[in-house]
């Protein structure tokens, strides 16, 4: 580990490092664990960033992933494009959760109580959708 001190010690260096690079910090991590210390780094589908195109994940395999992300893809000139997982039946409305964070939780843990279209959910998150009256 001393050999990667000069790239993460001090207060701003690995923000230095991960500018000199160009890279997000998990992505300047990996370069520095592979190019310094020479590691060969193992890539596990089940781990997913921005950079992976979210909406091909098989919806089937959404409870065994192991990180799920979310943001936008640049399309080079054009819209950006949203990547977010497609969670089918989806708890929530894409308008009350554009992340999907909410309805990926609820897929992972059905029983937590705000999970259920219920009164304690709007009395917690009034604002949703569903939950005004009309």
């Amino acid at each position: 580990m001393k050999e990667l001190e000069p790239y993460l010690r001090g207060p701003k260096r690995f923000v230095e490092t991960c500018k000199a690079i160009g890279e997000p910090d998990d992505v300047t991590l990996g370069a520095l664990i592979g190019a310094v210390l020479g590691y060969e780094l193992t890539v596990v589908p089940l781990i997913n960033t921005h950079y992976n195109y979210l909406p091909s994940i098989d919806s089937n395999s959404l409870v065994d992933q192991i990180t799920i992300s979310f943001g936008q893809l640049d399309m080079m000139g054009q819209s950006p494009l949203k990547n977010v997982i497609i969670i089918p039946n989806a708890q929530f409305s894409e308008e009350d959760d554009p992340t999907r964070f909410l309805s990926y939780h609820c897929l992972l843990h059905p029983m937590v109580p705000w999970c259920a279209r219920s009164l304690y959910h709007c009395l917690v998150y009034p604002m949703t959708s569903w939950c005004k009256i009309t």
